[in-house]
């Protein structure tokens, strides 16, 4: 067991020279977060459709630009899909025109190239589907010895199997092994999450941290919570259901363990379903105070 000494001259060592985070590529998100932490897990929290998945791409993508070694684990959507989604992003293509093999012979040059650099990324896909917890840290302990894997995701933290206990008292104890395993192997553990109904009932429908299924587990564990929020899915399905998507887009940095907390400005691209940092000059509605 260490004594203080040992750990302070680690610490102040740390202070005086900080190894930043994992950049997310979305720049206010990162001045709040300095990125996502190795021995941290968070959490991508949003309604249905919302775009957990799609920010979580958006942030995986990034990091293999940068040769960190990144596993994708989804139980939702196939290898097949993800890898569509991600040339979709690369590429700059329409998913519709990918999924209808509409393209033009412009649009067939960026997706070759986009495959080009993706096939060399440092990137493994997971689709197993029902993982457990247990099965979960045998992946990684096998992810971090073969290839000393930086960052894991999750898609999503309600579909693990948790054996015979309750819903509740099982998504409490994925959220603590989650934790460990990012703690024991040393890597960036980002999961998603679903929210409850809550947010549909509000009249301004922003979500909240109660807003977590499973909320009391989840919020304790997690280092940051970040809770998604795009008007337009409220507008498409309330108002008109042809209604444009405006790319206006928010994170609500609802948990932040160690710093502030917040409200980060986003774009949108739904046709190759992107987040990214708000264009100059785009008008937002909502609160005044965001950064």
């Amino acid at each position: 067991m260490p004594k203080i000494k040992t750990i302070m001259d680690g610490v102040v060592e740390r202070i005086y020279h900080p190894t930043p985070g994992l950049m997310t590529g979305l720049a206010g998100y990162d001045a709040i977060t300095s990125g996502i932490h190795k021995k941290q897990l968070t959490i991508i929290a949003g309604r249905p459709s919302m775009g957990k998945s799609a920010l979580a791409l958006d942030v995986a993508l990034n990091l293999v630009h940068h040769d960190q070694v990144t596993a994708f684990f989804t139980m939702e959507d196939s290898s097949d899909m993800v890898v569509r989604r991600l040339l979709s992003k690369e590429a700059k293509i329409s998913m519709t025109d990918i999924r209808d093999n509409t393209l033009d012979v412009n649009q067939r040059e960026k997706l070759d190239g986009a495959a080009s650099v993706l096939r060399d990324m440092p990137l493994v896909i997971d689709d197993t589907s029902a993982l457990t917890g247990a099965l979960l840290w045998q992946r990684i302990e096998y992810l971090k010895t073969k290839l000393d894997v930086e960052a894991v995701f999750i898609d999503y933290m309600q579909l693990f199997q948790v054996g015979d206990m309750n819903r509740q008292e099982g998504l409490e104890s994925l959220s603590v092994l989650l934790k460990d395993a990012a703690k024991h192997f040393d890597v960036a553990m980002v999961v998603m999450s679903q929210l409850n109904r809550e947010p549909d009932k509000r009249e301004n429908h922003e979500p909240r941290m109660s807003d977590l299924r499973g909320s009391g587990g989840i919020e304790q564990s997690a280092d940051i919570v970040s809770l998604l929020y795009r008007p337009a899915y409220y507008t498409m399905q309330e108002i008109d259901i042809d209604a444009d998507d405006d790319g206006e887009a928010y994170i609500f940095i609802g948990k932040h363990k160690n710093g502030p907390t917040g409200k980060v400005k986003c774009g949108y691209v739904p046709e190759w379903m992107s987040f990214m940092d708000a264009p100059q000059g785009m008008k937002h509605s909502g609160d005044k105070e965001v950064f």
